[in-house]
């Protein structure tokens, strides 16, 4: 009888853990409910070992599918109902070039197309004003390459940090 309060104390603390936040009542439960099974089985009380064990083979399963059930979304969000990503539009990037406005090390911000866009740099550093081409756009991450500096006689890209 014992064993069998003993185990409901750890059921209890298990179904408790599903609205309380935290792991403590889990973790409590959890070892309560195995050393009640575990007790059964060692005290020769064979009845009750059975017992405990087919009802924790039924209840375990339930309370993680409910657990689950509870901490998931549940249901879609639709496009059709608002719910979507908002374009960014930075896939139009792909091949532009500009410039760095700070350091890429190896994240910074660049100049492309008259607006500001946080870039990457694909390897290296990259110092600010430095002329690059947009290689690839990956979601929201701008992977871009420095160009070769430009021969002599070429123009160069103005000192913005100059007043």
């Amino acid at each position: 009888m014992t064993l069998i309060l003993t185990y409901l104390i750890g059921m209890a603390l298990l179904f408790a853990e599903l609205f309380v936040p935290g792991v403590v009542m889990g973790i409590l439960g959890g070892i309560v409910v195995i050393y009640a099974v575990v007790a059964a089985w060692l005290q020769g009380e064979y009845v009750t070992a059975v017992l405990l064990t087919g009802t924790t083979l039924v209840a375990a399963p339930l309370m993680v599918r409910y657990a689950m059930r509870r901490l998931s979304l549940g249901s879609a969000l639709p496009a059709e109902d608002g719910f979507a990503a908002a374009e960014s539009g930075l896939a139009a990037l792909a091949g532009i070039e500009g410039i760095t406005l700070t350091p890429l090390r190896p994240a910074g911000t660049a100049e492309l197309e008259g607006r500001r866009v946080s870039v990457v740099a694909e390897t290296g550093f990259i110092e600010s004003d430095t002329r690059v081409r947009v290689l690839r756009v990956e979601g929201n991450r701008v992977v871009v390459r420095a160009l070769p500096a430009e021969a002599p006689g070429e123009q160069a890209p103005p000192d913005r940090n100059r007043l």
